[in-house]
């Protein structure tokens, strides 16, 4: 019996930079928690941009938007965990 799933995700040379520019957007974010529309959203943008400069614009608002997504979460998971503790 073939367990193997298929790989859902199209766009491979996001997911090869996705470690490196979460390291480079890691330091933008770890200070707001509403990012979203900020000076932060638009500086994230450009580092992106400006490190990764064969990206189209589309791509790095896609890499920007599930890096600053991820981390949101993270930093929610962490202020309820805060709650609770």
């Amino acid at each position: 019996m073939d367990t193997h799933t298929p790989d859902r995700r199209q766009n491979h040379k996001l997911r090869d930079i996705y470690g490196e520019a979460t390291e480079l957007l890691h330091h933008l974010y770890k200070s707001h928690d509403d990012w979203v529309g900020s000076s932060t959203d638009f500086a994230a943008l450009r580092a992106v941009h400006e490190r990764f400069k064969d990206l189209t614009a589309q791509e790095v608002r896609v890499l920007v938007g599930a890096i600053g997504d991820r981390i949101q979460h993270g930093a929610e998971h962490h202020k309820l965990t805060a709650l609770y503790s």
